[in-house]
């Protein structure tokens, strides 16, 4: 599982109206752009894991870089090549939707890549 190397790690807690995140470690670390109230409500991406390691690298190098860049924090679940992985993406809504945009558009990117180069028979 990568998780940002700069941040936090979040954890899942359950309350009576759903779930919601928080953060463990020393809070003083977190940005001063993030906020509590953003862990409410995450945007989830659920993506194949080669494009996750395509779009962020591997173990998720990138990630740390889109965060601070975008301002939003993202939790990738589940890093291995075999199976899916759900991606949370935290922060204002409307950065929420700007990042889940370009997660969308990177994955046509790469799928479409893929495509191309395996018929042409070149490797990925």
């Amino acid at each position: 599982m990568a998780t940002s190397k700069k941040f936090h790690t979040l954890v899942e807690v359950q309350q009576k109206g759903g779930k919601f995140f928080e953060v463990l470690g020393d809070p003083t670390e977190v940005p001063s752009w993030f906020h509590s109230q953003y862990l409410k409500c995450p945007r989830v991406v659920y993506l194949e894991a080669w494009l996750v390691e395509a779009m962020f690298g591997p173990d998720g190098e990138k990630i740390p870089h889109v965060e601070c860049v975008t301002h939003t924090v993202l939790h990738v679940n589940r890093w291995n090549p075999e199976s899916d992985a759900k991606i949370l993406i935290f922060g204002r809504p409307n950065f929420q939707l700007d990042v889940f945009e370009m997660i969308r558009h990177l994955a046509n990117y790469f799928r479409l890549r893929r495509g191309v180069l395996s018929t042409r028979g070149e490797k990925t």
